[in-house]
């Protein structure tokens, strides 16, 4: 029989045994405690240290951009959206004969034909090829562009009238930002294709009067964008000439053109691209800019709707950081404002230069430089790519002036120039200057008739090559202008 003294001893060991057991079990439990509790503090510690960080980046980027925005009102005029609404009404109020309620009448009347079952396998308009100078056009696909051009009889009468305007600017609500409705830029293009393809009718026929009323449609359509603040504007534009250049191209070689109407070609025909349109779009473009960063600054703009980032992300950018962006956008859109006034080779040459140090320094500076240049190197380099596609039209047009110069030696003496100064002075008032070599542009005659040209892209004299898979002469050919006898 077990003793009281043996069950107290038991009782006293159990006791100890138990206050051991939980305390081996609680100490576990308090380290893991204390390890939970140090990352909570640091973790607040770091979100604190963020906090104020970016609180002192954001004090800083704000100051230097409201310093930036002060510099810019100081030197220009217009600098935000609202400038350029004020710029454009005082345009609009400044033209005597805007053309822009005869031209839109003209284009309710194209839209209001239906389209045929020949819009998709005709030339221009189409899927069809266009013919290269000097091809005619099939007897049958002449028959079905009689009836087809009949059906757009009430939009040529309107753009008759349009065209007597002497300027046509569109109302604009820029102050809407990327709300702004562009709802006449494809309609021109369209425009421009039909009366493209009149040209070429006109030319296969032997109608000069009609040729040049269409191309003059053309340029008229191209000059319609050409006081609008938007890069898009512009090269619509650009893409309009080059149309028209293609028709002077077509007709050059039809022979459809008299002396009198190749003279009035040539002086229809613009000598260049007025870089100042570009620079006015450049300057919309930075107001717009300027709009998008500060909505961003405000979260209320949605960045993943263009595709940029993704719309979650966009709650989490430092604001600080978004300034600094924005710094870093105008500085750039102004030195480009800035450049686009020097002589075309130093302007482009800048303006390659500038683009290769962004990519260098993106590419070398790893990630923080990434961070620093990530909206920039979205929006900018598209930006740049607007004055190559100015500097490829002027040089086009330049061709073009020289072809007709050609053209009208051509018809006057019966042949082609043995060299381009034979057509100085009485066609020409110079030999044009190649805006892609260091000299003028260049000029092959051959059996077929003769080519003008330029280096093109590449910067390489391919002795008039010609691939028009290549027009812009990136690689082993030149830009080209035609004349076949």
């Amino acid at each position: 029989m077990e003793s009281t003294g043996d069950k107290d001893h038991s009782s006293s060991e159990q006791a100890n045994a138990n206050a051991s057991s939980d305390k081996g079990g609680k100490k576990p439990r308090s380290t893991l405690r204390r390890i939970i509790n140090w990352v909570i503090a640091s973790t607040v510690f770091l979100l604190l240290l963020l906090y104020v960080l970016a609180a002192v980046l954001k004090w800083d980027a704000g100051a230097r951009l409201e310093q930036k925005l002060k510099e810019l009102r100081e030197r220009e005029d217009v600098v935000t959206l609202d400038d350029v609404q004020r710029k454009h009404k005082t345009m609009l109020l400044a033209l005597n004969n805007n053309g822009e309620t005869r031209l839109i009448a003209a284009l309710d009347a194209m839209d209001a034909v239906t389209e045929s079952q020949e819009w998709n396998v005709l030339p221009v308009v189409g899927n069809a090829t266009i013919p290269d100078p000097g091809a005619e056009l099939p007897q049958d696909t002449m028959g079905v562009l009689k009836g087809f051009l009949e059906s757009y009889k009430r939009f040529f009468e309107l753009m008759e009238r349009a065209a007597a305007s002497e300027r046509c600017v569109f109302s604009r609500a820029y102050k809407d930002g990327f709300d702004l409705a562009l709802p006449e830029v494809g309609r021109l293009r369209k425009a421009a294709r039909i009366s493209c393809l009149r040209s070429m009718y006109a030319s296969c026929a032997g109608n000069g009067e009609e040729v040049l009323q269409s191309i003059g449609f053309v340029l008229k359509l191209g000059d319609a964008l050409r006081s609008d603040w938007l890069i898009i504007c512009q090269l619509v534009r650009v893409a309009v000439y080059q149309m028209a250049i293609v028709q002077v191209e077509y007709a050059l070689s039809s022979d459809a053109l008299t002396a009198d109407q190749l003279a009035r070609l040539q002086a229809m025909v613009p000598a260049e691209m007025d870089m100042e349109d570009l620079r006015m779009s450049l300057i919309g473009e930075r107001a717009m800019g300027l709009a998008l960063f500060d909505s961003m600054a405000g979260g209320g703009f949605d960045l993943g709707g263009l595709g940029l980032a993704p719309p979650i992300a966009m709650s989490f950018l430092p604001k600080g950081w978004i300034k600094d962006q924005c710094i870093r956008y105008l500085n750039f859109m102004t030195a480009m404002v800035e450049q686009i006034r020097l002589p075309p080779r130093q302007a482009c040459a800048e303006i390659r230069a500038r683009n290769d140090r962004l990519a260098a320094e993106e590419f070398e500076g790893g990630l923080f430089r990434q961070s620093q240049n990530f909206i920039l190197a979205m929006l900018l380099p598209a930006m740049s790519s607007c004055y190559d596609s100015h500097l490829k039209a002027t040089q086009r047009l330049l061709l073009a002036r020289t072809a007709i110069a050609a053209a009208r030696f051509r018809r006057d003496n019966g042949r082609f120039p043995d060299t381009l100064d034979e057509l100085v002075p009485a066609y020409l008032a110079e030999i044009p200057e190649d805006y892609f070599s260091a000299g003028k542009v260049g000029y092959v005659k051959n059996v077929a008739g003769c080519v003008i040209y330029s280096f093109g892209l590449d910067g390489q004299d391919n002795k008039g090559a010609y691939n028009k898979n290549d027009p812009d002469g990136s690689g082993g050919n030149d830009m080209v202008f035609r004349l076949v006898e």
